[in-house]
């Protein structure tokens, strides 16, 4: 008949019941059990977010409860001495400053342009004077004299600052050291003395001191190398 598609292997109606009753009679294997679902895994709790910090605000330092708005807490102090020895001098016994120690004068002047310091000192000798003069002109301080010798009076000035506070001081080669380990700071590569070798005038010590109302004051030790402005 047209329209209708013709069966590609027509089965013969004595053969189909023939072919039922031998599948009826085929035993068929059991099927397996189904393996049972492995039992869910539990969510993961989601870790809280951490509070952000007021625009404007500091973070409070670990340990130190924060007050009202953000801020730490006032016990926290933190000053900053700042030690180098005089530049090269010219020879005699109380010396000024040679060219090659004003250059260098003049480059500790230009690095510390915008630190922020309170208080200059130097000792009472020519060089040490001189070599604080371009930064005291520069940031409109009035240097201070005092005796390099006298540590603990150092020590108790330091402690003095205010919050924040810095104050830069000019020694000798043997003076710096001791002044270090006054406020809990060691030097290395020092003569068989004690002293910053002879030809050392680039060196400069940041000291920081933080102290707390759980604490004594903890001193950090940063060396910077001073230019010679050459």
């Amino acid at each position: 008949m047209h329209g209708e598609l013709a069966s590609a292997s027509p089965v013969l109606p004595g053969r189909r019941h023939v072919l039922l009753a031998g599948l009826a009679g085929l035993a068929l294997p059991p099927l397996a059990p189904l393996a049972p679902l492995a039992p869910l895994v539990p969510l993961v709790p989601l870790v809280p977010l951490v509070p952000l910090v007021p625009a404007g605000a500091q973070a409070a330092l670990p340990g130190v409860p924060a007050q009202a708005g953000g801020e730490p807490s006032a016990g926290v102090w933190r000053a900053t001495l700042l030690l180098v020895r005089h530049a090269e001098k010219e020879a005699g016994e109380d010396p000024e400053l040679s060219a090659a120690g004003r250059r260098r004068a003049a480059a500790l002047a230009a690095l510390l342009a915008h630190a922020p310091l309170q208080a200059l000192e130097h000792s009472p000798l020519r060089r040490t004077a001189q070599t604080v003069a371009p930064l005291a002109a520069a940031k409109g301080l009035r240097p201070q004299v005092a005796d390099p010798r006298d540590v603990a009076g150092l020590r108790a000035r330091v402690l003095a600052l205010p919050d924040g506070g810095a104050l830069l001081v000019a020694g000798h080669s043997n003076t710096l050291p001791a002044a270090c380990a006054a406020l809990g700071a060691g030097l290395d590569r020092l003569d068989a003395e004690g002293a910053l070798f002879e030809d050392a005038y680039d060196r400069l010590f940041v000291l920081t001191l933080v102290r707390s109302a759980e604490q004594p004051p903890v001193t950090s030790l940063l060396e910077l190398c001073l230019p010679s402005g050459a």
